[in-house]
């Protein structure tokens, strides 16, 4: 066959048909396709108003006040559908768990279970479903409770959390996402999230990747450190009603933050946790308002002799 001259030698076709340059045009002008669209089409026009407006209409009308905290935040989800979607959560947790939940009897169990007998009556949570207890025997500090009253809690955070006090604070914080219902929260947000990644990658033209990741590290991230500060706060609070030091919340976060917990690996904008140096400080700045409620409540007269007492100890050694 002759040799094509440089003049002469087709370009190589691109995937899907045409050049390159032809691609790479109808990408990145699909901004000016929709906006053509907005100029010509009366149809465009009011449906894309309407639409708007519907979102707005149902966003605002989904508007609640979080109990306790007083934060306003959007939530379409019910608290019975959020707990149907947990029954599949708790399917997958009690099968990846099998044959570690230690038995009622255990020392471990008893003791999650007199913290929380202490903790719930102060929870602000009036759901009649039975509280179900499960300690894991497990080294990764963890613990959480799952919307229906489900408390999952690992051996290995019971070594940071040291004593009952400790355990309160930890176990307070859980209770805490359930009485807020941040699982429903999560669920809200993301779907608008998710929607609005898609409108903006159709509108540009590109791939939904960086869409989705503006909007996680502008809402999402963001969102989900408030819910974790919110549980820092109620939490802090209902350990105090429950007469537990609220000051051991603190030496626990600073003991989490020595062990390495999950706000002390990565900065804190990209982390769905605040920072250990972030959450200790906000800690210490709600203080004096837990140490207040724990002696206004029935258990002031009693923890102000252990106090004491606790004092006088210390002195001495």
């Amino acid at each position: 066959m002759p040799r094509s001259s440089p003049h002469t030698r087709t370009q190589p076709r691109a995937a899907y048909g045409g050049s390159p340059r032809q691609n790479q045009y109808s990408r990145f002008n699909r901004l000016g396709y929709v906006s053509s669209l907005w100029k010509s089409s009366p149809a465009f026009r009011a449906t894309l108003a309407v639409t708007s407006a519907g979102g707005i209409v149902f966003y605002v009308t989904h508007l609640e006040t979080v109990p306790g905290s007083g934060r306003r935040r959007f939530n379409w989800v019910s608290p019975e559908w959020e707990k149907k979607l947990a029954e599949d959560g708790l399917r997958q947790v009690l099968a990846e768990n099998k044959g570690k939940i230690l038995p009622e009897w255990a020392p471990e169990t008893r003791m999650v279970a007199r913290v929380l007998e202490r903790l719930i009556p102060n929870s602000g949570i009036h759901d009649r479903e039975q509280w179900e207890i499960r300690v894991v025997k497990a080294e990764e500090p963890n613990a959480f409770v799952m919307p229906g009253n489900k408390v999952f809690v690992n051996t290995g955070i019971l070594g940071i959390c040291q004593n009952e006090d400790g355990l309160a604070a930890v176990l307070g914080h859980e209770i805490a996402h359930n009485l807020a219902h941040h699982v429903a929260e999560n669920l809200s947000r993301v779907s608008i999230l998710v929607l609005t990644g898609y409108a903006l990658a159709l509108a540009l033209g590109t791939s939904q990747d960086l869409p989705t990741l503006v909007l996680d590290l502008a809402f999402n991230k963001p969102g989900s450190r408030a819910q974790e500060r919110e549980a820092d706060y109620l939490g802090l609070l209902m350990m105090a009603k429950s007469c537990y030091d609220p000051q051991e919340a603190v030496r626990l976060w600073e003991r989490m933050q020595k062990h390495g917990g999950p706000g002390s690996r990565v900065p804190q904008f990209l982390s769905t946790h605040p920072s250990d140096r972030d959450r200790i400080g906000k800690m210490v700045e709600w203080l004096p308002e837990a140490i207040k409620v724990r002696e206004e409540g029935e258990c002031g007269f009693a923890t102000g002799y252990a106090d004491a007492f606790r004092e006088a100890v210390t002195a001495f050694r």
